[in-house]
Order: C-alpha cells, then sequence, then structure tokens
C-alpha cells in the first residue's frame, strides 16, 4: 500500500485542486477553500486510523484530537469561565488521543471497515453534520466540508488499491481488493455499525437542496 507521506501529498493535491476550482467559480471564498482543502487532507489520512504502523496512528490521532479539541473549545469559551474551557480542552485531548487510540488500536483491524465506500461516506456525513450544528456554516458549505473528507477518504482507497498492483513484475499483490469495497464483508459487525451511523447522521443532515442547485448551476447559488 502506499506509505503515509505519500497519501498526505495526493490527498493535499486532489483537494487543493478541486478547493483551488471551486474558489475560482466564486462558489466560495478562498478562506473557505483553504478550510475545505485541509477537510481532504484529514480525509485523506483517516482510514489510517486503524493502521498498524504506530507513527501513522499517532499522526491521525494527533489530528484528530485537536480537530475535537476545537470543538470542545467553541462549546465553552462564551458559555463558561476560561479556565473551565482551558480544562475542557485539555481533557478532550487526553481522552480522544489516549485511551479513544487505544481503543481503536486494540480493537480494529486494518483494511477492515474502516477500509470502505461505505466509512468513506459515513465520515463524510460526519463532517457534514458537524460543520453545520457545532460551527453553523450553513447548509453548502457544510455538504462541502462532507464531500471534501468523503473526497480525501476515497483518494486514500484508491492509492492503496493502485499500490496492490506490482507494475514492475505485472502482477497483483495479496492485498489487492482490500482497499475499494463497498463494505466489509469480512467484519460484519463494524460495516452494520457504519450503515446505522450513516443512516443517523443523514437524518441529522440539513437540507441538501441549495447544495445540489449550485452544483447543476454553479452562478445560482453562493455558499458565502
Amino acid at each position: 500500500m502506499a506509505n503515509f507521506k505519500t497519501h498526505v501529498a495526493i490527498a493535499a493535491i486532489a483537494s487543493t485542486g478541486v478547493a483551488a476550482f471551486i474558489a475560482g467559480l466564486g462558489t466560495v471564498t478562498y478562506g473557505q477553500a483553504a478550510v475545505l482543502a485541509g477537510l481532504g487532507l484529514l480525509g485523506g489520512i483517516l482510514p489510517d486510523i486503524d493502521s498498524d504502523n504506530s507513527n501513522a496512528i499517532d499522526i491521525v490521532f494527533n489530528l484528530v484530537s485537536t480537530f475535537f479539541t476545537g470543538i470542545a473549545f467553541l462549546m465553552t469559551y462564551e458559555a463558561y469561565h476560561p479556565l473551565v474551557a482551558l480544562i475542557a480542552c485539555v481533557v478532550t485531548f487526553i481522552v480522544v488521543r489516549f485511551p479513544v487510540q487505544w481503543i481503536f488500536a486494540k480493537f480494529t483491524v486494518h483494511r477492515g471497515a474502516f477500509h470502505s465506500i461505505l466509512a468513506a461516506f459515513m465520515m463524510g456525513l460526519l463532517f457534514t453534520v458537524v460543520a453545520d450544528i457545532m460551527f453553523e456554516t450553513g447548509e453548502v458549505i457544510a455538504w462541502f466540508a462532507g464531500l471534501f473528507v468523503t473526497l480525501g477518504y476515497l483518494v486514500h482507497l484508491l492509492l492503496d488499491e493502485i499500490y496492490s498492483v506490482d507494475f514492475s513484475n505485472v502482477r497483483i499483490k495479496k492485498s489487492f481488493g482490500t482497499a475499494v469495497k463497498p463494505l466489509s464483508m469480512e467484519y460484519p459487525v463494524g460495516s452494520v455499525v457504519f450503515a446505522a451511523l450513516a443512516g443517523g447522521l443523514y437524518y441529522l443532515t440539513p437540507d441538501i437542496g441549495p447544495f445540489i442547485q449550485l452544483a447543476l448551476d454553479p452562478t445560482s447559488v453562493r455558499a458565502l
């Protein structure tokens, strides 16, 4: 499979290219495009959240912990005393970075349920809901956030599948077919959980109508 640096580089190129394109159309601002590109990059490394490589999972969980720490800050800094907000941020980072990471390492298998198209769309829906409810971005930007996470996620899966083919020796490695799959039949419990989460998250997503209208006619709606 592709190494971590390759995943980061290709996800960054793909997400930045798409973000620059929609910014050029005037659909989003360049500031919004930069955030979307960052979400695409995050999506490009999320499948390695179940990696057997300690360095990869450490990097992923550092980013994920920082993300949730930011959410904790946004939820507490206005409503509570600054010291309470600081404690909430520190506790959030520590909990996600260590106990949650340990649980993932203990109970997940690399290229299991997380390496599936179902997981990619579930993660996209999760970030759509987070963007809409936590950050109040509005419908269009919320859907763009989820789309970019899914884009980066799928780029990761495709890279792993491409690297399963040894072009120099013209052979297919044993790992071929384990990266891009609709869902994991080998780990059905994980797939059922992801399907249930996707269904619940979709119920919480904002109206998709403005996003579809924008996709059909980029000049009709602005996400600003």
